[in-house]
């Protein structure tokens, strides 16, 4: 897994910055990622208490994470309608231009994407589907886009003789 790291420095930032951001460093220069270590490995590795590994995990965890496309991040500044508007006219328009095809992501993860809960994400998504734009399937088969909802010109070329 990882190699055992060298006793971090003495310095002002703490030591649970300073584990967090060694894990991080070496996570990171490793392609394709590794994994987070659990908690435990944390603990073990770096010779800290339990639950200073646990936020030490939590932070990578957060540090790690995939930033929010941009839409999803003007979804919630603008309060003019609804959120759960926002999000459906958002994911409406990412369809719509091919950034989002197949199967979706899950709703935990589109929900955190969007930053709303997952009350707010089902409503959008339910009306998407009412609309036409989405197909949502029960149990872990997920919410799939539709098809085109106009279907898309094709241009047939005369044959030559």
């Amino acid at each position: 897994m990882i190699d055992s790291p060298p006793l971090p420095r003495r310095d002002d930032t703490s030591r649970c910055q300073r584990v967090a951001s060694d894990l991080y460093r070496r996570l990171t220069q490793v392609v394709p990622h590794q994994d987070i270590p659990s908690p435990i490995a944390i603990a073990r590795l770096y010779r800290i208490p339990l639950p200073t590994a646990q936020f030490v995990r939590r932070t990578l965890t957060t540090r790690l994470r995939p930033a929010p496309l941009a839409g999803a991040a003007e979804v919630c500044a603008d309060s003019a309608n609804a959120k759960w508007e926002q999000v459906a006219q958002d994911l409406q328009h990412r369809i719509r231009t091919g950034q989002l095809r197949g199967r979706l992501p899950t709703q935990e993860d589109l929900a955190t994407e969007y930053q709303v809960s997952l009350d707010t994400l089902r409503r959008a998504i339910r009306k998407l589907a009412t609309e036409g734009l989405l197909h949502v399937m029960r149990g872990s088969q997920g919410t799939h886009v539709s098809g085109p909802p106009h279907p898309v010109p094709t241009v047939s070329c005369p044959q030559h003789s």
